[in-house]
């Protein structure tokens, strides 16, 4: 099972009246998965911040680190 399905899966578990966005939790697990990774870059495009490489690689470990916890 691929991380985004295993993350999907942990989605499901949550109530549908407290995710109050109309997605489905595959799109759901995208988003999530997408906006921990992507954010260094947006600062460095928005605030004209140098995108820090350790950051990324730290911020990527976390998020996949917490998939497996979840999974």
């Amino acid at each position: 099972m691929r991380w985004a399905s295993r993350l999907a899966a942990a989605i499901e578990q949550i109530a549908p009246a407290e995710r109050p966005l109309a997605l489905t939790a595959e799109i759901l697990a995208d988003m999530l998965f997408g906006a921990s990774i992507t954010k260094p870059f947006l600062d460095a495009l928005l605030i004209d911040k140098v995108a820090d490489l350790a950051e990324i690689h730290q911020t990527i470990d976390t998020t996949v680190d917490a998939m497996l916890i979840i999974a």
